[in-house]
């Protein structure tokens, strides 16, 4: 939402780029959500008291999992395709011989 003077100041109202239908849960929102669906809430109940479309209710519900402290977790990302032996082994031989080819490794 972009800056307005003397406008509305509200913690939930979190428009992603101040555009009406792209909405972004704060972790308020968030919180509230799953609290209702652990207290055995339908999500349909949810959605209609809320305001808040049905899939981005059950999407939240689903990755609440995947939240501590109602913080993302980081991605854990691609592994390493050469190990820290195998790097270590290929530095002493790349140093003990300077014009060793790429394909001669």
């Amino acid at each position: 939402m972009p800056r307005q003077p003397l406008g509305q100041i509200s913690g939930n109202s979190n428009y992603r780029g101040g555009i009406e239908g792209r909405f972004e849960l704060t972790s308020n929102w968030r919180s509230h959500i799953v609290d209702r669906a652990a207290g055995g809430q339908a999500m349909k109940a949810i959605s209609q008291d809320l305001n808040i479309a049905p899939s981005t209710i059950q999407n939240t519900i689903d990755q609440a999992v995947s939240c501590f402290d109602n913080k993302s977790l980081h991605q854990s990302g691609r592994p390493n395709i050469v190990s820290d032996s195998l790097h270590c082994r290929l530095l002493r031989e790349v140093c003990a011989n300077l014009k060793i080819h790429y394909r001669d490794l």
